[in-house]
């Protein structure tokens, strides 16, 4: 039992060691552009700024619902 728990420590140890950095991006598609819109995505980018491996894609349909499923599904390729 103790040594299942010394391994079970160790690999977390040496999985928590390895250099593999994940990025992530996270993608917005807004409906339109307007005031409030701007400021939400202001305020995204602001708190990604936190972290080093995150990107944001803003990206606008100009009202048109069709598009911005469209664009949705773009980001998620």
């Amino acid at each position: 039992m103790k040594k299942s728990i010394l391994l079970i420590i160790a690999s977390f140890i040496f999985f928590a060691c390895t250099n593999k950095h994940k990025t992530y991006t996270i993608g917005v598609s807004q409906c339109s552009e307007d005031v409030w819109r701007q400021y939400m995505n202001d305020a995204l980018r602001t708190a990604s700024y936190q972290y080093d491996n995150v990107d944001m894609k803003f990206v606008s349909t100009q009202d048109n619902s069709i598009e911005q499923k469209n664009q949705i599904n773009r980001l998620i390729d």
